[in-house]
Order: structure tokens, then sequence, then C-alpha cells
């Protein structure tokens, strides 16, 4: 059966003065010794640190989360605000981060298509004798092309390819917006092109993906205002 617990008032009993007056004296004088400490033999044995062989730092170490290696560059938006704010300013990282967010958010698809622009139809540069091109000005680009690419740069000299999204047109002449990464510049003036990779599907061959030229009007690069 179960047993029958005490009753507190069985447990717990008044004490006598000289009993609570005898626990705040602390301990007897002959346990105590000069400079109020008790001598070695008394207190046991001296204790040391704890320490790690260096084969057991080893396993420890390489049992630590690695930071992430990142593959590509993602390049913050470039906004015009000081980098020391005045107390109460909203600070520059602050407008960078609502700026990322912001052109994150927007779709280049669907902008250009509340625009009357699509690259969707097959037939879309059917009857057009000026192309889009002919009509780029680089005046008001807020960086080069090779400014662009400077970017995946890191603090070690490794250069990183720059995320981007590009126009990609098909054997039919379908045009889609996919998500790239831009790893070089080749060309000068007019015939100045992009090199750009599709980051497509694993099932996809290399050939198809890889090394393909995009003019400055079919990039968007992460960070940049669509």
């Amino acid at each position: 059966g179960f047993k029958q617990r005490g009753i507190l008032s069985e447990v717990v009993r008044p004490h006598a003065p000289d009993e609570i007056k005898a626990c705040n004296m602390g301990p007897p004088q002959s346990q105590k010794s000069s400079g109020g400490q008790q001598p070695q033999s008394a207190r046991g044995p001296a204790t040391s640190g704890f320490a790690l062989s260096r084969k057991m730092r080893e396993k420890a170490d390489q049992a630590l989360p690695q930071p992430k290696k990142h593959v590509t560059a993602a390049i913050a938006p470039k906004v015009v605000e000081v980098f020391s704010h005045r107390p109460g300013d909203r600070p520059r990282k602050v407008t960078v981060e609502r700026r990322q967010k912001w052109f994150g958010s927007l779709n280049i698809e669907e902008l250009l298509i509340q625009r009357g622009i699509s690259f969707r139809p097959s037939n879309w540069n059917a009857d057009h004798w000026l192309k889009l091109d002919d009509f780029d000005n680089t005046e008001y680009d807020i960086r080069s092309p090779e400014e662009w690419l400077d970017l995946g740069v890191q603090e070690d000299g490794a250069r990183l390819p720059v995320r981007a999204t590009g126009l990609r047109v098909d054997e039919y002449g379908v045009g889609t917006w996919q998500e790239c990464i831009a790893t070089g510049v080749c060309g000068t003036g007019a015939q100045r092109r992009f090199v750009v990779s599709w980051m497509g599907t694993p099932d996809e061959p290399a050939s198809e993906r890889q090394g393909k030229l995009l003019t400055r009007l079919q990039v968007l690069f992460h960070g940049e205002d669509p």
C-alpha cells in the first residue's frame, strides 16, 4: 500500500535560543588556523584546472559548428547615408536592410508586365527593327560592369560570382527571368556582355547553363533597384 507521508508539524520543531546562537557562531576556534584558512592537510589535496590534451582539443574544435562557406556573393543595396549617424537618427545599417528587403520583394517580370512588357510570347521581338539595346544608356548606372563583379572579391582575396536575375530566352524564343550568377565581362563598346551561368536544376546539362552572354539590360543584380 501507499506509505503515509509525515506531517510537517511532526518534523519542524521550535529551536531553543542556544541552538540558534550556536549556528550563527560558525565552526569552533579549534578548527580555524591563522589567517582564517584551514591547513592544507585539513582541506585535502590541492586541485588544478581541468586540462585537455592536444588530441582531445582537436576533436573538440572539430565538433564546433563550422562557419558556412559562401559560394556566391550577395550585394548590399547602395544607399546615400552617412556611416556615423547622430543620436536619434536612423542608422545606415537599418536603411540598407530595409532597402534590401524591399528590392527582394519585387519581381522584375511582374513589374515589366504591369508596364505592358512581356518576353513570354515567342514573337515578342517580331516586327521590331530597332532593338532595346540600341536605347541603352549607361550614364546613370550606379556601377560599371567591372565594379559589379569586384563586389564579389572577399577579404581573403578570393573572387566569388555575383548573384543576379537574368533574362533567359529558350530555343523557341520564349523569355523568362531566372536566377543566375555573373562570372565575368567580355567584349567592348556595344558588344559588351556579361558572362553568366544559370542556376537551373541539377539534372540540367552544364553546357546549357554555363557561359551564357547577356547584355546589361538583361541582367538585374541582387541589391540593385529594379
